[in-house]
């Protein structure tokens, strides 16, 4: 099992030169690696160069390449080219042994012979046969690869199936890779002027491939190569995850260049492979470096703020003390963020499902534009996630995320120089959040992220609702006389436990910004994809229904410097508008126009500036129910077997339960229905004006590693409830 990263603080290799170097003469060249999108920065650039920017023109890092080494997505260098050749393909798994019959691409085969990987794993288990679902939820046979020799033009893949699982529904997957042509792998990065304290930093490690036996070792080199002068040997180091499981990660390197301040200098990447060790059987191994960059010496000028955005999945509004709850759940984000900072009172998701919620978060884009409506969905190359937006601007960017449906093969992890995958066995709670704000919290402690885009993202109150035992004494007293259900208090007291739990865990995080001297430079926005329901109109969990208990979520937002203490903001707003109001906070201009607005001015108390209140759109499009929210009026559209139109005063009723009659409110009934053609008229017009790439996707490159880990992310969605 590969050491994921958030286990314990990732080493940094330190490498300083100050006087004699070792001088590597006869540098091995060779043809790159295919597959890499490298555009070289010139020299000055800013507070530091990066080796790997987007093609001129767009920050978009869609075509960029990527590896995921131990749950974390980088990008990288360059990476051999990989093709999927069977899609999660549907079959009966034999008894005995499965035969699997594959054709390989020539164009894969660059003279060493290509990799074949097969992955096996259980689909809807048959209850009838002896398996557990704890054992449907982990089945996934060991990965079976070979490699066909050069020239070869069809392969086939024996994967032993157990006796128990003979006869059962399964799924296959096979990803053919290239294997380096040469021995040695160059990249040419810079020139860059190289400034005095200024560092070389990068990762590098070995794609997950290349760890089973019979994979030799990889050997990592860096030379900086000074215009008129020798080359400089600056960092060398060799990884054996066959052997050595703590080689199984990404390890980050920072090289001091005192030897060579005020010269410019070109560093050569060399990735090779080291076939002759004994018990070698491939030719190859596939070493990969993330992320070069040139980091000066931090400048005394005005910097830009630190941007952390915190996603608590499927916290809803109206359960958060800061709103007024009864209950006292959230009192690190009431004193800390809320009165410290702005309360927005409405903040809008556009539906109650994580995917197409969380990337209208992260786009500025409504789901009919941005697409993302499933867990399938890809994010189109041209729509700009705010991690790109912001990295283009200079911010380094890091994620930690607890998959599932944020998962880096939709597109999410594109601008993030590191992208973590959070994935546990099988219970979303209670300890879950524990290791993804401490991966947060370590990421912060590794350097001088100066300024950075942070995004955490965690289920821990989403259910199943387990909080740990020490708050489960909490918030006892839910009235009786409410009509619903035990069960449906149950879970909500259960819930509310849950909150105040992931509160403390977000009081330790700010406790960490604090420490580190952060408060001060850093905007903090804490909000939510969506609510939930807990029988108050006959139904539980979220997606269905578009009740405020749903569609409403916390919104707070501390700035020092930028936002006044105490600020409340009284204006609807959406999670559509959350990225140009970052940008708009952070002095970031927008490369492409998004279709939510900026409500900064309202937040430093400067007036609303462009920002419009207007009617906001949720939607359950698997269930064909449409809200439009224009305060105090809520018009709801259900388009099933008949069309349904209902109208709620939310200033007299905020429980929704007494819609009131539409032949007395025709005025409202028709601003509903205006609005909502508006809406739909105004996506289409934008994504006429705005086109997207259709048919062939350009992150396909990326699709065999998440269809690879569809099992790890299945497991997730069963612990969350979503897959039975």
């Amino acid at each position: 099992m590969p050491i994921l990263f958030q286990r314990r603080p990732r080493p940094v290799y330190q490498f300083v030169h100050g006087g004699a170097n070792a001088v590597w003469r006869r540098l091995r060249r060779a043809v790159a690696v295919a597959g890499a999108c490298l555009l070289l920065v010139s020299a000055g650039a800013g507070a530091s160069d990066r080796a790997i920017e987007p093609e001129a023109g767009s920050p978009s890092m869609a075509g960029v390449a990527v590896v995921e080494i131990g749950q974390e997505t980088r990008p990288v260098l360059a990476r051999t080219r990989r093709r999927a050749l069977r899609l999660n393909e549907r079959i009966v798994l034999p008894v005995g042994v499965l035969e699997v019959p594959v054709e390989l691409p020539a164009d894969l085969d660059d003279g060493v012979g290509i990799k074949i990987d097969a992955t096996v794993s259980l689909r809807d288990p048959d209850k009838s046969k002896d398996v557990t679902p704890r054992d449907a939820q982990r089945m996934r046979l060991e990965p079976v690869s070979v490699v066909a020799e050069s020239g070869a033009t069809s392969a086939t893949l024996s994967v032993p199936i157990p006796p128990e699982f003979g006869g059962q529904r399964g799924l296959v997957t096979v990803v053919a890779r290239e294997l380096p042509g040469a021995a040695v792998a160059v990249e040419d990065v810079g020139p860059w002027k190289v400034d005095a304290g200024a560092r070389l930093e990068f990762g590098f490690g070995v794609e997950a491939s290349a760890w089973e036996e019979g994979h030799p070792p990889a050997h990592f080199r860096v030379v900086g190569l000074p215009e008129g002068g020798e080359p400089v040997v600056l960092f060398d180091r060799r990884l054996d995850p066959v052997r050595d499981a703590r080689d199984r990660r990404w390890v980050d390197a920072s090289v001091g260049l005192e030897s060579l301040a005020g010269r410019t200098v070109t560093f050569r990447f060399e990735a090779g492979s080291q076939p002759d060790t004994l018990g070698a059987k491939v030719p190859r191994s596939l070493p990969v470096f993330s992320n070069p960059r040139l980091r000066r010496a931090r400048s005394t000028e005005a910097k830009r703020p630190n941007v952390v955005l915190v996603s608590l999945d499927t916290l809803r509004a109206q359960s958060t003390s800061a709103y007024g709850y009864r209950h006292r759940t959230t009192p690190q984000l009431d004193a800390r963020l809320a009165k410290a900072g702005a309360l927005v009172k409405q903040a809008v998701v556009p539906v109650p499902f994580t995917p197409p919620s969380h990337m209208t978060m992260l786009t500025g884009l409504e789901p009919c534009a941005h697409g993302i409506e499933d867990r399938d969905g890809i994010l189109a190359p041209e729509d700009l996630l705010l991690a790109e937006i912001l990295r283009d601007a200079g911010y380094d960017t890091a994620a930690f995320t607890e998959n599932a449906y944020v998962v880096a093969g939709a597109g999410f992890a594109r601008g993030f120089d590191a992208y973590v995958e959070m994935r546990e066995d099988a219970s979303a709670a209670p300890g879950f959040g524990v290791a993804t704000f401490r991966a947060a919290e370590e990421w912060l402690a590794q350097s001088s992220h100066e300024p950075f885009f942070l995004f955490v993202h965690t289920y821990q109150v989403h259910q199943p609702y387990t909080p740990p035992r020490g708050y489960r004494h909490l918030f006892g007293d839910y009235p009786p006389e409410d009509g619903r259900e035990q069960r449906w208090k149950d879970d909500q007291q259960a819930y509310d436990q849950e909150i105040r739990y992931t509160d403390d865990l977000l009081g330790g995080f700010l406790d960490v910004l604090a420490a580190r001297g952060l408060v001060d430079d850093t905007i903090v926005i804490v909000t939510s994809d969506h609510g939930e329901e807990f029988g108050h109109h006959s139904w539980g969990g979220h997606g269905f229904g578009l009740w405020d208990e749903a569609v409403l979520v916390p919104l707070v937002i501390r700035a020092p410097g930028i936002i006044a203490p105490g600020t409340v903001i009284d204006s609807q707003v959406g999670l559509v508008d959350l990225v140009p109001t970052v940008l708009d906070l952070a002095g970031v201009g927008l490369p492409r126009p998004v279709q939510g607005q900026s409500f900064a001015g309202l937040l430093r108390g400067t007036g609303p500036g462009d920002f419009e209140e207007r009617p906001l759109v949720s939607r359950a499009t698997g269930f064909k129910i449409t809200a439009v929210r224009m305060p105090p009026v809520k018009y709801v559209l259900q388009e099933d077997r008949e069309t349904v139109e209902r109208l709620y005063f939310l200033d007299k009723d905020p429980a929704e339960k007494r819609p009131v009659k539409k032949l007395a409110h025709k005025k409202e009934l028709g601003d509903g229905r205006t609005a909502l053609a508006r809406f739909d008229k105004d996506c289409v017009a934008y994504r006429a004006a705005h086109p997207v790439t259709t048919g062939k996707d350009s992150l396909f490159e990326q699709r065999p590693d998440w269809l690879i880990n569809r099992n790890e992310i299945d497991r997730k969605l069963r612990s969350l409830g979503y897959v039975e």
